[in-house]
């Protein structure tokens, strides 16, 4: 008797341990992935300072941008995940989103939501293909995860044109596209463009 209840505490003590060790994997595998995204957003960030654009005044030639909150997605599908200060709920750690994640169909049309001039088209190590649109007066557009690119630098694009197709590039496990809206530098919330409005922004 006395030797089954050893037997049932080992087995109690095993179990727990193989928990708490895949917490721990858990645990190390979001703070990994917490700072990869940081080291993205100053990819980005870096990037979105070194644009034509931004080395000059802004084109005026491009059209003035619509009012905020009546703008369509730019892809059909899902927001899975949104702009903002994010606190994981087991782990506490706190990841700030400079954009948002939409889940959609493999190959989906990704269109401009606005008219725009593309300023950068091409490949980012854990965003894979990505384009980022000039709207004029200091407005950006970025699209990330793309599976094919419909546009080249220097081109210009209207509102709802296919400007590239979804993937899963970069480090996205399933089909989708992260999208940025970025107003005289700072990361605002695309929401604030594509439905009610959430002012918001990060530096």
């Amino acid at each position: 008797e006395l030797k089954d209840q050893q037997t049932v505490l080992q087995s109690l003590l095993k179990n727990k341990k193989q928990l708490v060790s895949q917490i721990n994997e858990k645990q190390n595998s979001y703070q990994a992935a917490s700072k990869e995204y940081q080291r993205l957003s100053q990819q980005i960030s870096k990037i979105f300072k070194e644009l034509p654009s931004a080395q000059k005044s802004p084109n005026t030639k491009l059209p003035a941008f619509e009012p905020k909150g009546n703008l369509p997605l730019p892809v059909d599908g899902s927001i899975v995940q949104g702009f903002g200060k994010s606190i994981h709920e087991k782990f506490g750690t706190v990841t700030y989103h400079k954009g948002i994640e939409i889940e959609a169909d493999f190959n989906a049309p990704v269109t401009s939501i606005l008219p725009g001039a593309v300023e950068f088209a091409g490949w980012l190590k854990g965003l894979g293909n990505v384009m980022i649109l000039h709207h004029g007066q200091g407005l950006y557009t970025l699209n990330a995860h793309l599976f094919k690119l419909n546009k080249e630098v220097g081109e210009t694009v209207e509102k709802g044109e296919v400007i590239g197709f979804v993937g899963d590039t970069g480090n996205r496990e399933k089909p989708g596209l992260y999208f940025e809206v970025r107003a005289n530098g700072k990361a605002v919330d695309p929401l604030n463009y594509l439905s009610t409005e959430r002012p918001s922004a990060i530096n």
